[in-house]
């Protein structure tokens, strides 16, 4: 079963995510950034799910932290703030998608489904070059 860590403050906003994504998905939820990055050390995740405006460290310094330690965990960014400078950040930042809230519940398991399909078929295919299975006719 894949994994998604949720990071936000908002704890209503952790267990939309719960309720949303829990019956496909094992969902890991952390409200503040720093605490999230140390989990990233100890545990595998498929996707991360993060909110930019939390105290202690923002969402952009998050992504920054992973950038620096070659963390190359996908993101999608889930926030209210909704600046097409704060979105081109976070995308040179490394974040996969810029989603604003409120966000539609069809809407954001939908792309969290084609992100994750995305992950597992380049790392199932990652698998098969390392195997020596080059191509396929």
């Amino acid at each position: 079963m894949q994994t998604i860590l949720a990071v936000d403050d908002e704890l209503s906003v952790r267990e939309s995510y719960r309720m949303i994504f829990s019956d496909q998905y094992r969902v890991l939820v952390e409200g503040d950034a720093p605490t999230a990055l140390n989990l990233l050390k100890e545990k595998h995740v498929d996707l991360v799910l993060l909110d930019l405006s939390m105290p202690s460290m923002t969402g952009l310094e998050f992504l920054a932290a992973l950038e620096e330690r070659g963390d190359t965990t996908p993101v999608i960014v889930v926030t209210a703030s909704n600046t097409v400078e704060t979105a081109v950040e976070a995308m040179k930042r490394g974040a996969l998608e810029f989603v604003i809230k409120p966000f539609d519940t069809g809407s954001i398991m939908a792309l969290v489904d084609r992100t994750l399909e995305e992950i597992r078929g380049r790392q199932e295919l990652g698998v098969l070059r390392e195997q020596g299975i080059a191509g396929f006719e």
